[in-house]
């Protein structure tokens, strides 16, 4: 990977909160298919690091930032907060139309459930 892929790669965990797989980085146009197949034996993920996102208590404007939530998915996910409170799980989120499957499963590594609220 040269100098132009490398920020790039760092500015992308930041804004996940870390990479739970990684074929996360291959959702990077600066990350070719080609160089991805060299660096992938030389890449491994530590999801104990991942920074977690109490859906339930998060702010729209931290929600907002992270790529795997949309603009309908945020919308959704306020909405329904004001509405009825929140969720107890992912599954909760996908019977309540806020995530497809596909969805919940890309975002239910970085989603916490727990009752603490969220520090700034």
């Amino acid at each position: 990977i040269g100098e132009k892929s490398v920020m790039p790669i760092i500015r992308y965990r930041e804004l996940l909160g870390g990479y739970y797989s990684p074929t996360q980085i291959s959702e990077l146009e600066v990350v070719t298919t080609e160089n991805f197949r060299k660096i992938l034996p030389q890449i491994w993920c530590d999801s104990a690091k991942i920074k977690k996102i109490f859906i339930n208590f998060a702010r729209p404007k931290e929600l907002e930032v992270h790529p795997y939530i949309s603009n309908l998915m945020l919308r959704r996910i306020v909405n329904y907060r004001e509405l009825k409170g929140g969720w107890s799980t992912i599954e909760e989120m996908i019977d309540c139309n806020i995530l497809s499957q596909d969805e919940a499963q890309r975002i239910a590594p970085y989603l916490d459930f727990g009752t603490q609220t969220s520090i700034e």
